[in-house]
């Protein structure tokens, strides 16, 4: 599994301590995230867009959260993830009443409340819809079904279409939760500009080993129904 990011810094405004508190974000990715707390906590969140030109490969990649404890230790901030065993919901799905209509509609959003595009659907039947990245919402009739929808950097969602007409679903998808992910990963803290800003330059030497690491697979969880 690689990644194709090019950006390598990190920049927040307003960081005037030696301290870096605050939200870094990758300046080519920016929802790629790096959050620190002024408790020695962070959460980093790994987000980018599809890089490759068949937006339906490389189903495996997916992008992922993980948090921890930072330190200090001369210029370099010294990061480690936390071991927790805990599951955490991939989705959240809401119904509402749509407008008056045949067909049910079908709406992804990410953490930052943007879009995220569908890829492909899934039916109960095997009948498989395939869309592009440009495709922010999917249309459905009005027949009982389990859908599954699938995108890029998430795992898949289910669905049930609950065959009443005009309903709307929306469905917040979150990144998966990778506990002890990070271990001893070193980011270097630059001076303090003169406007203000701190920048942390990430060792991505770190990040690319460590994700070669991880089985090259495509999603082998649980039964496509």
């Amino acid at each position: 599994m690689r990644l194709f990011l090019f950006a390598i810094v990190f920049s927040s405004a307003g960081c005037t301590t030696y301290v870096p508190f605050g939200a870094y974000k990758m300046k080519d990715a920016p929802k790629t995230e790096l959050a620190l707390n002024p408790y020695n906590k962070f959460q980093f969140i790994l987000d980018y867009k599809n890089p490759y030109i068949n937006e339906h490969t490389h189903p495996e990649q997916y992008y992922f959260r993980t948090d921890g404890t930072w330190e200090i230790k001369g210029r370099d901030l010294i990061m480690n993830s936390t071991s927790d065993s805990l599951k955490y919901p991939l989705s959240r799905i809401t119904i509402t009443e749509g407008e008056e209509r045949d067909s049910n509609y079908f709406a992804f959003y990410d953490i930052y409340n943007e879009r995220i595009p569908i890829l492909q659907v899934k039916h109960a039947d095997g009948y498989i819809e395939e869309m592009n990245d440009s495709l922010q919402y999917s249309t459905v009739g009005n027949t009982r079904d389990t859908l599954q929808f699938y995108f890029f950097g998430y795992r898949p969602v289910t669905v049930i279409n609950s065959g009443e007409t005009g309903k709307d679903y929306i469905v917040f998808v979150m990144p998966e939760y990778r506990p002890a992910w990070i271990k001893d990963m070193h980011l270097r803290v630059k001076k303090v500009r003169s406007n203000g800003t701190r920048t942390i330059t990430l060792n991505w030497k770190y990040l690319e080993e460590r994700i070669k690491k991880e089985p090259d697979e495509k999603y082998s969880g649980p039964p496509m129904f």
